[in-house]
């Protein structure tokens, strides 16, 4: 370059012509660029974009954080840390032995961005129905019927209800350790679901509104009390209530478990009906849960002024986490002295937001 300089100066020594010549060729020089360019500044791209990266994504957002199980594609906002998305937190199948590490270290304060359940409006079919009887069906899917008579399932085979009305309810065939039927129903309305049998629960239930006037849903062991079983029962995004309490019962709770392990309760919100009635009815709790390895998240447990006492569990390894109870007339979990207490993470009280731990 300096070469060039050399030569370019000796030239502009000449006569008029040659100088406008060469202010000419300086002025072309620096217009395009090619003697000198802008110095850059350190940490400027000098206007070039950056590639994108998949791994970051915007403040309060957390589109990888969808439960792929949920088709309301409703976002785990527990999962977004501090405004930035964690590339790792999409709830695969909501691992009952899994804690959000980093949002509640697995015990103390709530996550600030807990799942709620769905309303009535969210929960049931979404079409008209053809009104059928029940009574014994063959394995199979089945969309937009309503069966106006109870429904009796085998004990094995497989079961798909999609948008259904189960006006009398879903009757279970007695088959102890060989029942082997698996069960999904989403977007359905059911009179209570009692399972008499034992064996494997292979029931999934999602976006579903189960009644009754007792129970909603009673679940149970391989025999009554019988936690070693394995139950795979998940109920996801449902509601669970008692809409009529009728004649009065033992216990009344929007369900209760007789034994069972490895249930899985996810956005459900649980309702006994009130008010308490100084136990005319049997109105006992919200949920009455005896079992070993349940998980409850992001649940929800009321009417708080149905009972004295809100939960009821007893059993090994139960978790509840990020719920939010409404305070029964006494308190909200029933201590027994011989039973194993439950975990309880991040649960905060439905009004005021206090923490709810074990008593």
């Amino acid at each position: 370059m300096s070469l060039f300089i050399a030569r370019v100066d000796g030239w502009g020594q000449g006569s008029h012509t040659s100088r406008m010549r060469f202010n000419a060729l300086v002025a072309l020089l620096l217009m395009s660029g090619a003697g000198c360019q802008t110095p850059v500044e350190p940490g400027d791209d000098g206007g070039a974009q950056q590639p994108a990266d998949a791994s970051v994504g915007d403040a309060g957002s957390d589109a990888g954080a969808v439960d792929a199980g949920s088709d309301a594609g409703a976002v785990d906002a527990g999962a977004v840390d501090a405004g930035a998305v964690d590339a790792g937190a999409v709830d695969a199948g909501r691992d009952a032995g899994a804690v959000d590490a980093g949002t509640d270290g697995g015990l103390g304060a709530a996550d600030a961005g807990a799942a709620t359940p769905p309303s009535l409006a969210q929960v049931g079919p979404r079409s008209a129905l053809t009104s059928r009887s029940g009574g014994s069906l063959p394995p199979g899917n089945y969309t937009g019927q309503r069966f106006t008579t109870a429904v009796q399932l085998a004990s094995s085979g497989t079961y798909t209800f999609s948008d259904c009305d189960f006006a009398a309810g879903i009757e279970t065939v007695f088959g102890g350790s060989t029942v082997t039927r698996s069960v999904t129903l989403d977007h359905c309305l059911s009179t209570a679901i009692y399972f008499e049998d034992g064996g494997q629960k292979n029931w999934t239930i999602r976006w579903s509104h189960l009644v009754g006037g007792n129970q909603a849903l009673r679940p149970k062991g391989l025999t009554y009390g019988d936690v070693t079983y394995p139950t795979p029962l998940v109920v996801e995004d449902s509601i669970l209530e008692i809409t009529n309490l009728g004649t009065p019962a033992a216990h009344v709770e929007a369900m209760q478990s007789l034994g069972g392990r490895q249930m899985r309760f996810s956005r459900v919100r649980f309702i006994t009906l009130g008010p308490y009635q100084n136990g005319i009815t049997g109105q006992t709790a919200s949920v009455n849960y005896w079992g070993a390895d349940g998980l409850f998240e992001d649940c929800e447990f009321l009417d708080a002024n149905a009972y004295y006492y809100t939960l009821y569990t007893q059993g090994p390894n139960n978790v509840f986490r990020r719920c939010r109870f409404g305070k029964g007339l006494a308190s909200y979990v029933y201590k027994d002295a011989s039973s194993i207490p439950a975990t309880f993470v991040g649960c905060t009280d439905l009004s005021t937001g206090g923490a709810v731990t074990a008593p």
